[in-house]
């Protein structure tokens, strides 16, 4: 079953984010919606944008890195 985005997006505001932790050296938040880790950042004109989701199983750290570019 495919992940609804709109869901996901009204998830950021209704969940406790957490922030990425200070080693990565980025501003952002993640959180878990069902089986997914959702990582996302404030966008400058205030809205959120969504950096990438990660299902569980998924080698995070790897991925997170891959995504930023680090």
């Amino acid at each position: 079953m495919p992940l609804d985005v709109f869901n996901i997006t009204n998830a950021t505001h209704q969940t406790s984010s957490r922030p990425i932790p200070a080693e990565f050296d980025i501003d952002g938040y993640f959180f878990r919606y069902e089986r997914h880790f959702v990582y996302w950042r404030w966008l400058s004109n205030g809205d959120i944008g969504i950096v990438t989701i990660l299902h569980e199983r998924m080698h995070q750290i790897d991925r997170f890195r891959e995504d930023f570019g680090l």
